[in-house]
């Protein structure tokens, strides 16, 4: 009778061993990742469930609200030992809720990050922001608003009272003749943009309007102009604004300029990282859209 295992056997045995758990693993570790995904899917809703009870209580104001899951956690709206599920530890200041009431519609947003709303409050003058009818806008040539978008150099205009932020290319690399612009902006989103921006892009671009520009100017100086012709929309007609003069001048159908138009990104953005001056412009989130 075989009392036990030849050293061959035993390294048999060692190696089946081994196979299974290698085919068996990522299937546990799958299991294992599904359920911690769905436990922070049921802690979202429960969180965004609180703020809405909050927003109610606090009277249901208009334009954009932040409410912090650590301050909701300090007025009892949610659990004391509440945890993020997806790392096993309390929720920090940059977990929120951001809710933005437009239009008598009212949306919830959990967001993990810094927004556009957050750090645009807490400048200055000094920064280039000036506050203009609840909308927070970016004057002067020395402006802090690079931002990095679709691969290239945009600067910021203003983020407005419902937190949408509006951006313009920096440079001017689209010279278009009068009769093509309507072409060129019908086409621009699906031509020009990447996918993973055009998750992050609101309605489609605008030309510059009188308004916008000259909202833009300090001391007869802004980061909208850069040597270039430009063309802007003045009173819903298309004009040249003149790189030499600044002044705004008629325009025929195969008149060109350099057309910087303005788009509308979404209003929940999250700035990963960046300072929005020249050299290290803000980084747009774009991992959650």
């Amino acid at each position: 009778m075989k009392k036990g295992f030849t050293l061959i056997e035993l390294l048999s045995v060692i190696v089946i061993l081994g196979v299974v758990a290698v085919i068996a693993t990522p299937k546990i570790l799958n299991v294992v990742e599904n359920s911690r995904i769905s436990a922070f899917d049921s802690s979202k809703k429960l969180i965004i469930e609180s703020a809405k009870r909050k927003y109610l209580s606090d009277g249901s104001k208009t334009g954009v609200t932040e409410y912090k899951v650590v301050d909701l956690i300090k007025e009892n709206y949610i659990n004391s030992n509440a945890k993020n599920p997806l790392t096993g530890k309390k929720y920090d200041e940059n977990t929120k809720i951001v809710v933005v009431n437009e239009d008598k519609k009212i949306n919830f947003y959990y967001v993990e990050g810094t927004t556009f709303t957050s750090i645009i409050k807490d400048l200055n003058e000094n920064d280039g922001v000036y506050q203009i009818n609840n909308e927070y806008v970016y004057k002067g040539t020395n402006a802090k608003n690079y931002v990095s978008f679709n691969e290239e150099i945009y600067r910021i205009v203003k983020v407005d009272s419902n937190g949408y932020v509006y951006i313009v290319k920096n440079d001017c690399d689209n010279v278009v003749e009068k009769k093509n612009i309507e072409l060129v902006m019908k086409t621009s989103y699906n031509d020009d943009y990447t996918e993973s921006t055009k998750k992050l892009i609101n309605n489609n671009e605008n030309m510059i309007t009188t308004q916008i520009y000259n909202e833009s100017m300090i001391n007869s100086n802004t980061y909208i102009s850069n040597g270039n012709d430009m063309w802007i929309n003045q009173n819903n007609d298309y004009k040249i604004l003149t790189s030499g003069t600044n002044e705004i001048v008629n325009s025929n159908e195969n008149s060109n300029a350099c057309m910087k138009n303005v788009i509308r990104l979404k209003n929940y953005l999250v700035i990963e990282n960046g300072d929005g001056t020249q050299f290290n412009p803000y980084i747009l989130d774009i991992k959650n859209y």
